[in-house]
């Protein structure tokens, strides 16, 4: 897995990608207001076994609190971790509400 940034050409991000979106607005909030925007996320995720229709165990996984960015890629790389894990262990994780 690689996380990227969308980029019209080399050097020129592109004005709606979300990465770049999260750093502009961070940066408004520290040079405007001196702020810096943390956060923190909270996953609960089902783990089923394949080709069964009912949930089998239910999972929450509480990420600390950090800068923004570094938070959204830590959420990005846990959930595909916690993937990858259910997946070796013929199970099937689903980030979607019941």
């Amino acid at each position: 897995m690689v996380l990227a940034d969308m980029h019209l050409r080399p050097g020129e991000p592109w004005e709606y990608c979300p990465r770049e979106a999260l750093r502009r607005v961070s940066k408004v909030l520290k040079d405007e207001c001196n702020l810096v925007m943390n956060a923190g996320f909270e996953s609960e995720f089902f783990l089923l076994k394949k080709l069964e229709r009912s949930w089998k165990w239910s999972v929450e996984l509480a990420l600390g609190h950090s800068a923004c960015t570094y938070a959204a890629n830590k959420l990005i790389f846990a959930r595909e971790a916690v993937r990858a894990v259910a997946n070796k262990h013929g199970l099937l994780a689903t980030f979607v509400p019941k």
